[in-house]
């Protein structure tokens, strides 16, 4: 499981938790410099997949969509921490729902099995409002 600052990323498919692998990418591009960066590769052979953080421990944290083109996005902010979680949208078959701590993605029985890409950023900074930006750009798997 990726521990992220704010808890576990936690992988359900079919309401049962699973283990998944992962991967540190470089935490800095010309678009971006966050401290941590990392990929998810999941292929779901149910729906739905749920992907969240376990909140468990927290007292207070923000979550915001932060949609953009070709992407799904949200974030999770908690004092001068932004965590972003983002994934290609829409891919062929798949629908999101937002939840308050991640997504819910339903698979179209139509469909073939494909896999689900999901790029996890977070940065602490004090001035969020201006270099926020670079979760975003990090979490987006498009850009490599």
């Amino acid at each position: 499981m990726l521990k992220t600052p704010l808890g576990e990323l936690e992988i359900f498919v079919n309401d049962e938790k699973i283990a998944y692998s992962f991967r540190e990418l470089s935490n800095k591009n010309r678009l971006f410099t966050v401290d941590k960066r990392y990929e998810i590769i999941v292929r779901p052979s149910k729906s739905p997949l749920r992907v969240c953080i376990n909140l468990a421990n927290q007292k207070k944290v923000e979550m915001e969509i932060e949609t953009g083109e070709d992407l799904e996005l949200f974030s999770l902010y908690s004092k001068n921490l932004k965590l972003s979680i983002g994934t290609k949208e829409n891919p062929r078959g798949f629908t999101f729902s937002y939840l308050t701590n991640g997504w819910q993605i339903d698979r179209s029985e139509d469909e073939g099995i494909s896999d689900v890409l999901i790029y996890v950023a977070w940065l602490y900074d004090d001035n969020l409002n201006i270099n926020g930006i670079n979760t975003w750009y990090a979490a987006d798997p498009t850009i490599v």
